[in-house]
């Protein structure tokens, strides 16, 4: 991972990508709200897509906003997209690019969009990998 990007990304998000354990602590502790506000931000998200992205019913959304902190559940699906949106950025070089490519359907995807993929660890690994092959220009 490109350093500087890297750098970038942990100022938007301050999660720990590059650090296995306090990745760990964070998610098990629960994400504050402001990081699920933060990606709902970055990637334009509605929060009906926002809610369905985390699995969370909007109702709930609400009541994380209250309480000020995701679960360690939920923290775990924001942290993985955060962590793909990252890579994504990295790749393509620009956040609006990143997102654009986080938002369309991808035919290595089933013809699924790389957030809708991500919405389980299963699918997250196949973007991530996908991500992979891009990097290293494998044909798709």
């Amino acid at each position: 991972m490109c350093a500087e990007s890297q750098q970038h990304f942990k100022a938007t998000f301050k999660l720990p990508f590059d650090n296995i354990e306090k990745s760990i602590r964070a998610i098990e502790k629960g994400l504050p709200y402001s990081t699920i506000h933060k990606l709902q931000s970055v990637l334009s998200l509605t929060n009906h897509e926002l809610s369905d992205i985390a699995n969370v019913a909007p109702r709930t959304l609400l009541r994380r906003k209250t309480q000020g902190r995701l679960t360690s559940s939920e923290s775990e699906k924001v942290f993985l997209i955060a962590k793909l949106f990252n890579r994504a950025e990295e790749i393509f070089g620009s956040k609006e690019r990143a997102k654009l490519w986080m938002k369309l359907s991808q035919p290595a995807l089933g013809g699924k969009t790389p957030l809708k993929y991500s919405k389980t660890v299963v699918g997250a690994q196949a973007v991530e990998d996908l991500l992979g092959q891009i990097e290293h220009g494998v044909v798709l």
